[in-house]
């Protein structure tokens, strides 16, 4: 199909925007009547169904699908999901994009990478954008067991931001099932390098035009070709590429397919990894692609408005359309800010209604341990709370006027802790 989505429409997007997830109209019933589109029936538009020219492709209308279903983009039919494993198993590379706070994202690359374990057994391997290439040695000792799963969490957390619990169904299944694990993003010193402008990116292909317009429109006109976010871009993009040629060409693995877990951003439209890594070595590979169409109203916060370029290209050769479904109700949070320029956890700020302001936490406090376990840096206090649930209680020993104080902690969601917030004084 051919995207056009040149209008402004309401679009997720997440952190870093373009290379986090899929941008798509996150449409619900009043924002459909606002267009004049009709809710979701459930069934694949057929060409030239679409409510009008702008919002349909001339194969599918892939504003409106219902969650489940699939669909072959290039040509618009509908498909269940062992026709689309059909299609795809046997490409050298699968990409699955995500939204890295969508817990339906994560089942739905799950379930792909069972699939392809089951059409290759013992010849499938995973790249993961969560993890630094230089973090490899790490992924390697987990996987052969002489890491352990606290460590394993710390190198999480050291290399990703978000909660290790919605890819932990992904990473066990690989360890249980002995599937290689392979480290594919840029470091941090190669990230700042490019970003001060030390560096420029060595992107096989750095021209194209339709990711260049792309950028340019998500960072608002701020990603021409030089540009630093433009250019941090291509290095996360190039890096990966790079990567997964690299563990292709590895030795042992001439005969394995790789599954790709990344945000929808590097995917979709087959710029950023897949054209990068196809002008490298050309391999055969397909793009999946998880969409959200509606999002529910408690994240308007992943809502904002994007003047998107037309492109001539699919968006994937397969879309998934799935609910979305988060954390947010589980976290575990303690409420505070940190001041960031100052070595150890110091509380900059205590939050209102928050599990720290229950326990006594008070701005200037220095968190030295929770549970027992050394608060040296950030990651050491998310492995702990990692590990704890709503409802339970911990010791957090603070410094506090050159004495250690202990205190009882609530453990409290984030959730929890904005209902019991007072609300914000008017203005």
């Amino acid at each position: 199909m051919i995207q056009t989505l040149s209008r402004p429409i309401l679009l997720t997007l997440l952190l870093a925007a373009a290379g986090c997830t899929t941008l798509r109209p996150a449409t619900d019933p009043a924002l459909a009547a606002a267009h004049g589109h009709p809710e979701p029936s459930g069934a694949v538009p057929e060409a030239g169904d679409g409510p009008d020219g702008s919002a349909s492709s001339p194969y599918a209308d892939l504003d409106h699908l219902a969650p489940g279903t699939l669909v072959h983009v290039p040509t618009g039919r509908g498909v269940d999901f062992d026709q689309m494993m059909a299609v795809v198993a046997d490409a050298r590379v699968v990409f699955v994009g995500e939204m890295h706070t969508n817990l339906e994202d994560h089942r739905a690359q799950l379930q792909v990478l069972e699939a392809m374990q089951r059409h290759h057994p013992g010849q499938v391997v995973v790249g993961l954008e969560m993890f630094t290439h230089d973090a490899q040695p790490e992924l390697d000792a987990w996987l052969a067991g002489t890491l352990s799963n606290e460590d394993f969490l710390r190198a999480w957390y050291r290399n990703w931001s978000e909660d290790y619990a919605y890819y932990a169904a992904i990473l066990e299944f690989a360890r249980d099932n002995r599937i290689p694990l392979v480290a594919l993003n840029a470091t941090r010193e190669e990230v700042r390098a490019v970003s001060n402008g030390s560096t420029a990116p060595d992107a096989a292909d750095p021209l194209d035009p339709y990711h260049q317009a792309y950028m340019k429109a998500i960072f608002g006109g701020h990603s021409q070709g030089g540009d630093r976010y433009y250019s941090v871009q291509l290095l996360w993009e190039r890096t990966m590429a790079a990567n997964i040629a690299a563990a292709l060409a590895a030795p042992g693995n001439a005969g394995r397919h790789m599954v790709v877990l990344a945000g929808g951003g590097h995917i979709q439209y087959g710029f950023g990894i897949p054209r990068q890594l196809f002008h490298m070595v050309p391999v055969s590979y397909a793009t999946i692609l998880p969409i959200t169409v509606t999002l529910p109203e408690a994240r308007d916060d992943l809502r904002m408005d994007v003047d998107l370029p037309d492109l001539p290209l699919p968006l994937a050769d397969f879309v998934w359309s799935v609910p979305f479904a988060d954390l947010e109700g589980t976290r575990i949070r303690l409420g505070v800010m940190l001041d960031t320029k100052r070595d150890g956890l110091w509380v900059r700020e205590v939050l209102p209604g928050s599990a720290a302001e229950r326990a006594g936490v008070l701005a200037g406090d220095q968190l030295l341990r929770l549970d027992g376990t050394n608060l040296g840096e950030m990651v050491d206090l998310r492995v702990v709370l990692a590990g704890v649930v709503a409802g339970q209680r911990g010791k957090l020993v603070v410094a506090r006027a050159g004495q250690e104080k202990e205190l009882d902690l609530p453990y409290m969601t984030a959730t929890a802790q904005q209902a019991d917030a007072p609300p914000e004084p008017r203005r």
